[in-house]
């Protein structure tokens, strides 16, 4: 999985998902923080679960305390949303997970079921480099060329996809931190299968209390254009940087509206975050407003 961002409704659902799924390992490409209020909520939780991480460029630049995120935004108004972000996660992740984020490997290669399988953040050619998918076959080539893995996973752009480049199947895993602006309130992760005579992935699109994530970032005092339900941006509001108009091909997803349970407690107890309404959108409709048992 990609990015947690700050979001540990979402990477604990993500850990009860893929289990129930029968998945043997869990793998996180980095950027721990950004978006969501409560980073330091993210460590016990991959600690407790084994996941196995690796860092991406904000985790570098939190572990070395450095004034931006180094996510190689090239916008204006993605940098300057990116550094509120930013500068918010500085100040409130502990010293000690900072220090443990400092430790991780940028970049991890083993074989696994006879495959050389590369986990990356950004692409091979760099941690921050944004690997779209709609880039020339000719770029697409390159990233590939420049791993020679069977299996590249990467994240980093925040939208999931998978293709095959040559010899090389290239998965962008997604991210589990915020949902991609493509008016659903799921966010992506991806399974890797690698017991067959070829690697297959599948992307698999996955709920979470939402309304509590949002909560958190709202009570953080983190802006309403992070934290409230709308509808997809393609304007000038929109992260110029994070764009996907459709679900992706081979994808697992479900329109079923998602009204989180009736429990809305902090990571770890606390008191227990206050709804508003509105906050449940329905990922069928998100122009509309659905209600469950506490909104």
């Amino acid at each position: 999985m990609g990015g947690p961002y700050g979001n540990p409704w979402a990477l604990r659902a993500f850990v009860a998902d893929a289990r129930s799924r029968g998945c043997g390992r869990l793998f996180c490409l980095g950027d721990l923080g950004g978006f969501g209020a409560d980073v330091d909520g993210l460590w016990p939780v991959l600690v407790d679960n084994g996941i196995e991480c690796i860092a991406g460029n904000y985790d570098v630049a939190i572990s070395r305390g450095d004034q931006d995120c180094g996510c190689g935004y090239r916008d204006p108004r993605d940098n300057e949303y990116a550094q509120l972000i930013y500068d918010h996660t500085l100040a409130h992740t502990s010293r000690g997970f900072a220090a443990w984020m400092g430790r991780l490997p940028t970049e991890h290669r083993e074989r696994i079921g006879g495959y050389d399988v590369h986990f990356v953040h950004g692409s091979p050619l760099g941690l921050n480099d944004f690997w779209w998918e709609l880039l020339p076959a000719a770029e697409h080539r390159r990233r590939a060329g420049a791993s020679g893995a069977d299996v590249v996973l990467c994240t980093h752009s925040g939208l999931a996809w998978q293709q095959q480049i040559g010899d090389t199947l290239a998965v962008n895993v997604g991210v589990l931190g915020k949902p991609a602006n493509d008016g659903r309130t799921e966010v992506w992760y991806a399974i890797l299968d690698l017991d067959g005579p070829h690697a297959r992935a599948e992307l698999v699109a996955l709920a979470y209390d939402w309304c509590a994530q949002a909560g958190s970032m709202r009570l953080a005092g983190l802006p309403e254009l992070l934290w409230k339900p709308s509808k997809p941006v393609t304007g000038r509001r929109a992260w110029r940087s994070c764009r996907r108009p459709n679900a992706p091909a081979g994808s697992s997803t479900s329109t079923a509206v998602h009204c989180p349970p009736a429990s809305n407690r902090r990571p770890g107890g606390g008191a227990a975050l206050q709804p508003w309404p509105g906050c449940c959108a329905s990922s069928a409709s998100p122009s509309r407003t659905s209600r469950c048992g506490r909104c």
